[in-house]
Order: structure tokens, then sequence, then C-alpha cells
């Protein structure tokens, strides 16, 4: 509702270049990816079109997101500071990714970061504040793969960065849907996530 305290929360419309958005207390962003406009940068290039309310971060693992995604100069962030995401759960959403977190997951005063390199990165960084705050379920984190050719959907998996190794590892549990052009898994905390083939290929 236009009214509801929570409606300050959106950080960009649909008709910015990247899109980039938080919903709180709405489960379907996940669950109903939309086309995603194209990159307006260049791989290797820099790329500074960022929507409004999405500012460029270099305090992420900047160089494995741009690695992984083409050499793309310029990771965007999103945050859910400000919004109470503890009770009543929401979605925050940022190029492709998008992050649903389930009510009561979070203790009060904790919000998210959603980090991308590029409107159509293929990998993305998960953060939450404080680092320490205890995740109580499970969140979602689901990747909007339009523009992939479905018969490439059905072996995508969602990857995670395991920095010990320093290697791409497939996330249990990660489920494509062709028709819906996504890519879905649970995780249980902050990380660095990428979307493609299980064996650390990056999908596009």
């Amino acid at each position: 509702m236009p009214t509801s305290p929570l409606s300050s929360a959106i950080v960009a419309t649909d008709a910015a270049p990247n899109s980039a958005r938080l919903s709180a207390g709405n489960t379907t962003a996940a669950s109903t990816p939309s086309r995603m406009p194209d990159d307006p940068g260049q791989p290797g290039g820099a790329d500074t079109t960022a929507a409004a309310g999405v500012q460029a971060s270099e305090s992420v693992a900047s160089d494995v997101l741009r690695s992984f995604t083409g050499g793309r100069t310029t990771v965007r962030s999103v945050s859910s500071e400000g919004a109470d995401v503890s009770a009543s759960g929401g979605a925050l959403t940022n190029g492709r990714w998008t992050l649903t977190v389930p009510a009561n997951a979070v203790p009060a005063g904790a919000h998210f970061t959603l980090s991308v390199p590029g409107a159509r990165g293929a990998a993305c960084q998960v953060q939450v504040t404080p680092a320490n705050a205890a995740i109580k379920a499970p969140l979602t984190l689901t990747v909007d793969c339009h523009g992939v050719p479905a018969n490439h959907i059905t072996r995508f998996v969602i990857l995670a960065y395991d920095e010990s190794s320093a290697q791409w590892v497939p996330v249990a549990g990660s489920k494509s849907d062709r028709m819906k052009h996504s890519v879905s898994t649970s995780i249980v905390g902050p990380g660095i996530y990428g979307a493609g083939y299980a064996d650390g290929r990056a999908g596009w």
C-alpha cells in the first residue's frame, strides 16, 4: 500500500536502466522473475549507469565477481537497511538476482546487502549486517536467466565460491525452472554465489 512505512524502501523503478528494488513482506519477486534489461556496460569496460539508489561498491569481493562475469568493472549494491525485514521478511532484488528473506529469519535490526557486477551479472554477493547476526531460517536466492536457451537452464545450478580452495562449488538443492527461466536454491548465510554449470563455469 502507498501508505505502508516500507513503501519508501523501494530504491528504483522499472524505468531505471538497472532494476533494483526491495519489497518487504513479499515473496513473489523470487517466484516470478521478470525480463532484465541489457547491461549498458561492455565486458572489460566501465559501466557507470547506476540506477537511482544503487551505489557502486568496492567493499565486496569485487575481483571474484568480476572474474566470473566477464570482467565488468562496476559492482553495484542494494541494501535493506532502513526496512524491517526481521519481522515480516522481504525480497531484495539487484539485476538478475533476488534474495528472499522469510519472516523471523534474522534478529531485529539486521539487514542484508546484495551486490552484483552489472545488471546481467552471473554472480552476486550476499552480506548480512551485523556480520554475527544469527540466521534462523534458510534464505532463497534466485537468478533470472531470461535470454539463456532453455536447454542450458536445465543444466544450471547455483554455485558458491569457496575462498579456501578458490573454487566454485555447486549448492545442494539448486532447482532450475525452464518455464520461468530461473534457477533458485536455499542458502544458509552470506557468501559469493554464481549461476552456471556444476563444473564451476559461469552460465553466460
